[in-house]
């Protein structure tokens, strides 16, 4: 799980959750607002070849190691 101090913009992760999406990777693309710059707490990942993105929270997704 990533605490949400070590998620960035660019990260490539797994997608733990919901079940449709598990194990498919993705790569976080911000932080979901509300108005006024209000951050809700839940991070937009873009579905690495679907046309998909999810708002999800932390402990829904973790980060690939590349190499």
């Amino acid at each position: 799980m990533l605490k949400s101090r070590e998620i960035s913009c660019g990260i490539r992760v797994c997608i733990l959750y919901p079940p449709d999406a598990t194990n498919l990777i993705g790569v976080v693309i911000g932080q979901e607002e509300q108005g006024r710059g209000v951050k809700t707490g839940y991070w937009l990942i873009q579905v690495e070849e679907q046309d998909m993105i999810l708002a999800l929270e932390p402990h829904e997704f973790e980060r690939v190691i590349d190499g």
